[in-house]
């Protein structure tokens, strides 16, 4: 079960979202998401570069606000320091799931609230 929910959160909201924030500077290259350690883990390929950029995300939560889902984190970790502070600063901190799949949601917020 929780491999289901971590492949359907990876494909249909984590990538999407990452892409589109950093679409103008490059893609997810891979990602998986841990349920259990409340991380996500990924490499993203920028432009320009030739070795992809290894993160972590840490502290991811499900929160519900107004009929709404939510992913929410604490850190973006990457191998580059200058990277880390402008993630931080300007990445949004509230990702919201496309209202959908609320229906899917609603089966794991008890794992990631």
């Amino acid at each position: 079960m929780f491999q289901k929910i971590s492949n359907f959160l990876t494909e249909k909201v984590v990538i999407p979202k990452i892409n589109e924030f950093i679409g103008e500077f490059g893609e997810v290259v891979s990602l998986q998401i841990d349920i259990v350690k409340k991380n996500i883990i990924g490499q993203v390929m920028l432009k320009g570069e030739n070795e992809p950029l290894d993160f972590k995300i840490k502290g991811l939560k499900l929160i519900e606000k107004d009929g709404n889902f939510f992913i929410t984190y604490r850190k973006i970790k990457t191998s580059k320091e200058w990277i880390n502070i402008v993630a931080n600063k300007y990445a949004p901190k509230e990702i919201l799931i496309p209202p959908k799949y609320n229906g899917k949601i609603s089966m794991v917020k008890t794992f990631l609230t």
